[in-house]
């Protein structure tokens, strides 16, 4: 039923395929999201990628109760949690990809060496070392 359900999906252009790519490089591909789980863990089992870290809408005896939490409430959050990651997984900022598309990713993008802004806000492409105008994920692997 999820494949099914999955092929109409609108996912950006290329995920799937840059996902696959990227892991057939031998690299771990997480994604940070200031989204919902709900939509973050779906993604996750339909692309491929390793974890998700984002947030979570509270609910009680099966209904929304207008609470959220979870590891990206803050503007620091995504920054923190990569290097947590980094320290688990032994990797080092020059090791670190990361890829973002607006103002809530400039705390990741101060500790990876290789910072993409995709379709980005210009506050994200002022920091970024590789720059992707177009809603193609695949030019990412050209790029690196």
């Amino acid at each position: 039923m999820v494949e099914k359900i999955s092929q109409n999906l609108p996912f950006m252009p290329g995920a799937k395929e840059t996902i696959a790519e990227l892991k057939s490089r031998g690299m771990t591909v997480i994604c940070f999201s200031g989204g919902f789980r709900s939509a973050t863990g779906y993604a996750k089992d339909i692309l491929g990628f390793d974890a998700d870290f984002s947030n979570v809408l509270h609910e009680k005896d099966g209904k929304l109760t207008g609470l959220i939490g979870g590891e990206m409430m803050f503007s620091h959050s995504k920054g923190d949690m990569l290097v947590r990651l980094q320290k688990i997984l032994g990797v080092s900022e020059e090791e670190t990809l990361v890829c973002g598309d607006g103002a809530n990713d400039l705390s990741m993008f101060k500790h990876a060496n290789t910072r993409i802004a995709f379709c980005a806000r210009p506050v994200l492409e002022k920091e970024a070392s590789i720059i992707i105008k177009e809603k193609d994920l695949t030019l990412i692997l050209e790029k690196i």
